[in-house]
């Protein structure tokens, strides 16, 4: 499990092995509760499938923060 936070969902995301089928499951938890879940997801769309379900493509997005400090030295 692990902790996400973005547009499209925030809370706990666990993602389970079903080794008898050798699936995997996705469930979604926001304050404890079940919300959503998908089910028989093969190991070759767990990403795409993590995709659809909490990545709201922020990460493309380039962020600067200016410092102010000290000018660099120039060698």
């Amino acid at each position: 499990s692990f902790m996400v936070a973005t547009a499209k969902f925030q809370g706990r995301v666990t993602v389970l092995y079903e080794r008898g089928l050798d699936v995997y499951a996705v469930e979604l938890h926001r304050d404890g509760e079940l919300v959503d879940r998908v089910d028989e997801v093969f190991f070759d769309s767990l990403g795409g499938t993590l995709e659809r379900l909490i990545d709201d493509g922020n990460w493309r997005r380039i962020r600067v923060q200016c410092l102010s400090g000290r000018k660099s030295a120039r060698h």
